[in-house]
């Protein structure tokens, strides 16, 4: 299976003090299991970067070390991408285009995002686009089989 976690997901991992809620716990396990592959944009890491730098409240909560270690340790357990964006808009938001155009490329099976313009989308093709709790929900589905 293959997963794309758009930024606002990781940024809320790497806020959360509690391991077993939802994002912390699935994060957690897409890192890990051999059944996932996550694809993961460049353009999504220096997003990811840039947010947690520039914010102040994030600046606050994370630091640089925490973000350099979990930078490693999401390329390390990732298929990173150089995917450009092709000009087709996707999304409501044209700055989203480019999650969804890696997702199609690298046959991504789900899309997971809190990001209301993408959710609104629900799939394009094979690629689903939904929400952590969502996802939480096939993987339990998943791992019942």
């Amino acid at each position: 299976m293959r997963v794309l976690i758009d930024t606002n997901i990781l940024i809320s991992y790497l806020l959360s003090t509690e391991p077993h809620n939802t994002i912390p716990a699935l994060v957690n396990h897409c890192l890990t299991s051999p059944e996932i592959k996550i694809v993961t944009p460049n353009e999504l890491l220096q997003e990811l970067h840039t947010t947690c730098r520039k914010k102040e409240y994030l600046r606050e909560k994370i630091t640089p070390e925490e973000l350099e270690t979990f930078l490693d340790k999401l390329v390390a357990s990732s298929l990173v991408s150089d995917s450009r964006s092709e000009p087709i808009p996707y999304s409501r938001d044209p700055k989203d285009d480019y999650l969804i155009y890696a997702a199609l490329v690298h046959h991504v099976d789900f899309l997971v995002t809190g990001d209301d313009d993408l959710l609104a989308i629900r799939a394009i093709r094979s690629l689903r686009i939904v929400s952590p709790v969502e996802f939480a929900r096939t993987l339990r589905k998943h791992r019942n089989r």
